[in-house]
């Protein structure tokens, strides 16, 4: 529910819809996160998210950057506030 919660507000923010199945093609991508990466993974998840929605469910590549972009600010700041970052 999280997980959805999180893109939904993404989403919101771009003023776009992704439909649920585009939703497990970003969960499957998260899957680049997984190696050990530099604390709060700049770069690979944002990677991640972007070759999901870019290159397998064909959105436009400028949007799915912001869409990453926004989506790390909000996981972190959500992170952030509830002091789970630690």
């Amino acid at each position: 529910m999280c997980f959805y919660a999180f893109h939904f507000m993404a989403a919101l923010a771009l003023d776009q819809v992704i439909p649920l199945s585009d939703l497990l093609i970003i969960a499957m991508f998260s899957l680049a996160i997984s190696p050990p990466s530099a604390p709060a993974m700049p770069g690979v998840f944002h990677a991640g998210v972007a070759a999901g929605l870019s290159i397998v469910a064909g959105y436009d590549a400028e949007l799915v950057v912001a869409y990453a972009v926004v989506l790390h600010a909000t996981e972190l700041a959500v992170l952030a506030v509830l002091g789970c970052g630690r």
